[in-house]
């Protein structure tokens, strides 16, 4: 065994000479007992006339082999225990991440059926509608990988919907084929039976639409698999809907899971550290002496030289060889005898490991879960106050999943997420329509100006730091004319610890505040601008013009536009991002909307920044 770094050292060597390693992790079972091969004292520096020929050999024959000069030097020197210590840990190899991003897709198939019903006594509508919309989700990545938990979550509750294509309240499917088989026959449908005017009906009918507008926008569901309109009252004062919803409801989420594998068992116990070997052969007044009178072995060996000499077309000249015997090795020195007396000091020190080593993987998932979920709405509007309040609930099969995520590590790390099987939603808003229009001697309108304060109050029972509860206060003022109109919106959000009890933020306490500002003229000239206050502060401006207006060709926009700030998607979610820059905007609608182009060049001092969205309605 050579005495350097990295050398393997058996352990039955270790267990001769008195060390016994303990466990790797408890250092349960270590011990040291190993023999003390020399005392201290003065020695006679000759074979046989001391308790350890070892030193003698280490500290007197300078022609030891390194092999031997290393076992000599570990039996001459009398060593201590510092112990075993605790395991080192250390990462040794980090492997590069691999992102991947996720998508979901959807198939569904819709089944709407609406019955209207004047009342033919009171000026009152009754509406009554169901709506199916049942379907299928797939979550993957690019069809390369594919979540089969998600897969499920989401398909469930589009599969939800399917329960309302059986739903049949007061004969609703009859009435509709009735009605289809008339019109198909060229026959006329039955009469309006009601005392309302048409003046009244347009009412009941523009609140009709108001109210199932503001019931669709203050739902807590992304996305409806069904739904059951099974009470309602509509006057031209007032109404109230009760719908039944299913479908999917969004919650925001950031997991972790790490797979642990095993220990691997330990490697062979290696040297880790040794101090270079400094000790003997020691100097002293002597005399030259040959080897072969003396007990050393001393190695024989000689120098051969060859000289050859050839002329320029290859005839050897000479050809010769000569024998040298080394005769450094055939004399040694002995010291002269007297009372004279000579030491060496050295402490060496040596450092013995072992190793264990295991491999742990880390998946981290960020973004949005759609779970299935029932909802119960109640709208509605008496006079200009509006009004609706959404209920549900929402379910989670794995509540511990994610895409490339089976057990999620939430209860254990602080700044992950923890999620629930089931959990609840509550969603109430309200608003007031203040609106006054002037008419002219001609009893045209010249001027409306409408204001719309608003409330809203979001409110979940599984509130966590991406998914909290709050309220959000704003106003919607309108000033139109007949050749332009001007929109000003303010918004106030606040987020109060006593609805978000148990979540860690430095964001509540703090009121957000955003600003919308809107222009729009008859010629086609449009300018709208935002503004969200914080730290920072992130806004935007553009103006616009319809360069062509054409009921055959569509409508071509064109404008300039500036803003300090873009949209970027930071670990799973869109949100904003410093990044001033400027360009132009280019949009085409088609005559009947069927398609849409709406795109952003620009550039800013890292380079170009472009956008482009293409829709296609059928």
């Amino acid at each position: 065994m050579k005495l350097e770094i990295g050398s393997i050292i058996p352990r039955e060597n270790l267990e001769a000479a008195g060390l016994t390693l303990g466990d790797f992790f408890t250092k349960e079972g270590y011990a040291f007992n190993a023999p003390i091969s020399s005392s201290p004292g003065i020695k006679t520096l000759q074979l046989d006339q001391s308790d350890n020929n070892d030193i003698v050999a280490v500290l007197t024959n300078p022609f030891l082999t390194r092999e031997q000069r290393d076992f000599h030097y570990l039996n001459s020197l009398m060593w201590y225990n510092l112990g075993q210590q605790n395991p080192e840990i250390a990462t040794l190899n980090i492997i590069e991440p691999q992102n991947l991003d996720w998508y979901r897709y959807t198939l569904s198939w819709s089944h709407n059926r609406t019955l209207l019903h004047y009342d033919p006594e009171k000026i009152k509508l009754n509406y009554l509608n169901v709506f199916a919309n049942p379907g299928l989700s797939i979550t993957t990545n690019q069809w390369k990988n594919t979540d089969f938990n998600q897969t499920k979550n989401a398909s469930l509750g589009l599969i939800f919907g399917s329960v309302f294509n059986v739903i049949n309240p007061g004969n609703l499917n009859e009435t509709i084929s009735e009605a289809k088989k008339k019109y198909n026959n060229l026959q006329p449908l039955a009469t309006l039976n009601t005392k309302a005017t048409s003046q009244q009906r347009r009412q009941m009918n523009q609140r009709l639409n108001d109210t199932l507008n503001y019931g669709n926008t203050n739902s807590n569901l992304s996305q409806v698999s069904g739904s059951y309109t099974f009470a309602s009252n509509i006057t031209p004062d007032s109404s109230l809907l009760l719908q039944l919803r299913t479908g999917l409801y969004k919650r925001s989420v950031q997991f972790m899971e790490q797979t642990i594998e095993p220990w691997t068992p330990e490697t062979p116990v290696v040297i880790d550290f040794v101090r270079p070997i400094d000790l003997g052969p020691i100097l002293y007044t002597g005399v030259n002496i040959p080897t072969n009178l003396t007990q050393i072995n001393a190695p024989e060996t000689f120098e051969v030289t060859f000289i050859r000499g050839e002329t320029s077309d290859g005839k050897v000249l000479f050809d010769q060889s000569y024998v040298f015997n080394n005769l450094a090795n055939l004399f040694t020195a002995v010291p002269f005898l007297g009372p004279g007396r000579i030491y060496d000091s050295y402490f060496g020190r040596i450092k013995l490991s072992t190793f264990r080593q295991r491999d742990i993987q880390t998946s981290s998932y960020a973004g949005n879960l759609f779970l299935p979920a029932v909802e119960l709405t109640a709208s509605g509007s008496i006079n200009n106050f509006s009004y609706a309040l959404s209920a549900g609930t929402w379910f989670n099969l794995f509540p511990d999943s994610a895409p490339m995520i089976d057990n999620n590590l939430g209860k254990l790390i602080p700044n992950i997420t923890e999620e629930s099987s089931i959990g609840g939603m509550l969603k109430f808003a309200a608003k007031v329509d203040f609106t006054n229009i002037f008419y002219d001697e001609k009893k045209q309108w010249h001027t409306i100006i409408a204001n719309s304060p608003f409330f809203s109050l979001s409110y979940n029972t599984n509130h966590n730091s991406l998914n909290l509860s709050g309220i959000s206060l704003g106003h919607i003022f309108q000033f139109v004319k007949p050749d332009f109109n001007i929109t000003v919106y303010p918004v106030f959000s606040y987020t109060p610890q006593m609805l978000n009890s148990n979540v860690k933020s430095g964001n509540f306490g703090n009121i957000g505040t955003f600003f919308l500002f809107n222009f729009s003229h008859n010629v086609g000239f449009n300018v709208n601008g935002s503004i969200s206050f914080g730290n920072p502060s992130y806004y935007q401006i553009e103006a616009t013009y319809d360069m062509i207006r054409d009921q055959e060709i569509g409508t071509f926009t064109i404008g300039p536009y500036y803003t300090n700030y873009s949209l970027a998607t930071v670990r799973g979610f869109e949100s904003q991002a410093e990044d001033p820059h400027n360009g132009m905007i280019f949009r085409y609608k088609s005559p009947n909307s069927g398609l849409v182009i709406n795109s952003r060049l620009g550039h800013n001092d890292f380079g170009f920044r472009g956008q482009l969205n293409m829709e296609f309605n059928f």
